[in-house]
């Protein structure tokens, strides 16, 4: 009984021993989870983290955040909100700075504000980043060209002329560039030469004379040289004026004589003229002035009204000739129209009857009206003879003298002697022509004359 007892105990030992071994096994092994929808939760949260990243990474890339800053800035711009379309286009410039659109949309947006200077500062950075592209290019030149012509009326012309300098480097070509450059030019010249700035003048001169070449800005030159002549002459002009104004013609014809006078007139060519007087804007004779001009009989004074450069309105033309001592001085006073004598007026010539011959005269007055400078209608004229003055009248068609006799051996009767006991003036026929103040015309009406 005892060896069973014992037997059954061994057993029974054995057995403790297996289940604390399966027990240890047990205890190791992982346990399966209690609920399984937590894990499937888990998983779609992973996934729709994943979806929400992966989403997140293509809406924040650079050319999506470009794209909506631009339709932001473009909607800004549209609404006339200038203000933030400018903060959008610098978003959108900040992410690309190559980006075109955003520099000439930004400009945009400052004009809109009436900000000039920032648009162009915007255009000259994008044009720096950008030189190739000639839509910045184009538009660069363009806001520049309407800051100078449109809006550049606050502008100094050295401002002016600054933007000019840029323009000749952007579109060094273009027409209107030079056109504007041009005329702003001429204006600031003109300014220094009515101020008398002879040295600023020709270094302007000398700065743009090969940039214009090929423009009138030759011909512009040519006045230019002579408006600095004119400068230095300026005080005989005003001294002449003042003996015309007076009419004290016997004191201008000892002026003329002086050599500082001799000088001025032997510098002109025929058909020049200096003038001392009024301007407009442009530099063109206008208003009230006087001029020495070298004509085809010689030099005369004008001093009276001008308008567009030209003798227009009433004036005075004075012909001085101390050298003839039988007519020292001739005038013609009166109203003027394109550089002639046009409407009413006298043509008046000093004659010292002590000088003349007897049986001799000459003509002293002739009181009517003038088309270009020719007698054109009813004229009265007055001659001084050796021994007595006489007065006459005849009718004239563009010079040509009405015939009121009949012709004889060539000649016929021109002119109508007032007195009872006086006959008329008589003319040759084939020099019936071209009667008007002579002296006056220019040299291409006495050319076009020899010709025909």
């Amino acid at each position: 009984m005892t060896d069973k007892m014992i037997k059954k105990t061994e057993v029974s030992a054995s057995k403790v021993v297996v289940d604390e071994h399966v027990e240890m096994r047990e205890a190791s092994a992982p346990k399966p989870p209690k609920n399984r929808k937590i894990m499937a939760l888990l998983i779609a949260a992973i996934a729709v983290l994943t979806a929400i990243l992966v989403g997140s990474s293509i809406y924040n890339t650079p050319t999506n955040r470009l794209n909506r800053h631009l339709d932001m800035a473009n909607k800004y711009l549209e609404a006339t909100d200038y203000e933030q379309a400018v903060v959008e286009f610098d978003k959108v410039i900040e992410i690309d700075p190559m980006y075109a659109d955003a520099y000439l949309g930004k400009a945009k947006a400052y004009v809109g504000l009436d900000n000039y200077d920032m648009a162009v500062d915007t255009l000259e950075t994008g044009y720096l980043a950008i030189p190739e592209d000639a839509v910045m290019k184009a538009a660069l030149t363009d806001i520049y060209m309407e800051i100078v012509e449109d809006s550049g009326e606050g502008k100094t012309y050295q401002e002016k002329l600054e933007i000019y300098d840029r323009l000749i480097e952007l579109e060094g070509q273009n027409e209107d560039v030079l056109s504007g450059l041009e005329k702003c030019l001429e204006q600031y010249i003109n300014v220094l030469l009515k101020e008398e700035k002879a040295d600023e003048v020709r270094k302007l001169v000398d700065k743009y004379k090969d940039i214009l070449a090929g423009t009138d800005f030759d011909t512009f030159l040519a006045q230019v040289e002579m408006r600095l002549r004119e400068i230095g002459y300026s005080s005989l002009l005003s001294a002449m004026q003042e003996l015309i104004v007076a009419e004290n013609y016997d004191r201008a014809n000892e002026l003329v004589q002086t050599q500082d006078y001799q000088d001025m007139i032997a510098s002109l060519q025929e058909g020049e003229s200096y003038y001392y007087g009024e301007r407009d804007q442009n530099g063109k004779r206008d208003g009230m002035g006087i001029a020495v001009v070298s004509g085809h009989y010689g030099a005369y004074y004008y001093y009276g009204s001008w308008s567009a450069g030209v003798k227009s309105g009433q004036g005075t033309a004075v012909s001085l000739t101390p050298e003839y001592t039988i007519s020292p001085y001739g005038l013609y006073t009166g109203m003027w129209e394109n550089d002639l004598p046009n409407g009413q007026g006298e043509e008046r010539y000093q004659v010292i009857q002590s000088e003349l011959e007897e049986d001799t005269g000459r003509y002293s007055l002739y009181r009517g009206f003038f088309r270009d400078g020719l007698y054109h209608g009813e004229i009265y004229i007055e001659v001084i003879w050796w021994d007595e003055l006489r007065s006459y009248r005849g009718t004239a068609e563009d010079g040509v003298w009405k015939l009121l006799s009949d012709v004889e051996d060539g000649e016929a009767v021109i002119l109508q002697c007032e007195s009872e006991d006086s006959s008329g003036m008589w003319c040759d026929i084939e020099d019936n022509k071209d009667n008007g103040v002579a002296w006056l015309l220019p040299s291409s009406y006495w050319e076009e004359s020899e010709t025909d």
